[in-house]
């Protein structure tokens, strides 16, 4: 019932997570190569979020400047502006308490960007990982609140409420930028912290996709 119940929430996050026609299968899944998926952008982070704030606090600089900041912006609107993805793969992964998916896109055998959900009980997050040169450039996380914990009866899905968001810019692989809350942004050690959790969990997912898109349990 445990199971039943967990992946009936994650059905309902996925709904508005990912375009219509995607399957995440667990264990991993794939869409042939070639075949449209339709929209490419997926609901849940929203239309145009992510770069509103480009220009904000500077507090984080590692040789990150105006330049570095046109790159990345230039390369999300690129990564934005496909609408025919030609390959989404799946995979189901195992980094938070109840599990998550993570979703790869690929435009002309490319890989461009990763859309990754991790559950817990007491809520969940969604982020979106935008590539260039097969690096990072851009994450894009937004954290959600459930109303209970998931398994109490007075849990309500539409009662969830977004608590946070937050932005890591990288130039060349490496983090310089950060835009969250007052309080994440004067705490830099700890950014630089999650920056680079960022990046670890990147790799984990490149080894899951060399895997035939299967996740070992820790």
């Amino acid at each position: 019932m445990r199971n039943i119940f967990l992946r009936l929430v994650m059905g309902m996050v996925a709904l508005g997570f990912v375009s219509l026609g995607l399957v995440g299968c667990q264990g991993g899944g794939k869409m042939g190569s070639g075949e449209s998926v339709g929209s490419g952008d997926t609901v849940g982070l929203g239309e145009g979020s992510g770069l509103d704030s480009v220009l904000g606090q500077d507090g984080y600089s590692d040789g990150g400047n105006l330049d570095s900041l046109k790159v990345v912006r230039a390369n999300y609107d690129r990564i934005q502006g496909i609408r025919d993805w030609d390959r989404i793969d799946s995979a189901e992964i195992f980094e938070s308490t109840e599990g998550g998916m993570v979703y790869y896109y690929f435009k002309n055998n490319v890989l461009e960007k990763l859309d990754v959900s991790y559950y817990g009980e007491s809520g969940y997050t969604l982020a979106k990982y935008y590539l260039l040169d097969d690096k990072v450039s851009f994450v894009f996380e937004e954290r959600y609140n459930y109303n209970s914990h998931m398994y109490a009866p007075e849990f309500d899905m539409d009662k969830t409420k977004k608590f946070g968001e937050d932005r890591f810019y990288y130039f060349d692989g490496k983090f310089f930028k950060f835009i969250g809350t007052k309080d994440q942004e004067e705490d830099v050690a700890g950014t630089r912290d999650r920056a680079q959790v960022n990046l670890d969990m990147f790799q984990k997912f490149m080894k899951i996709k060399a895997n035939n898109y299967k996740a070992e349990r820790d």
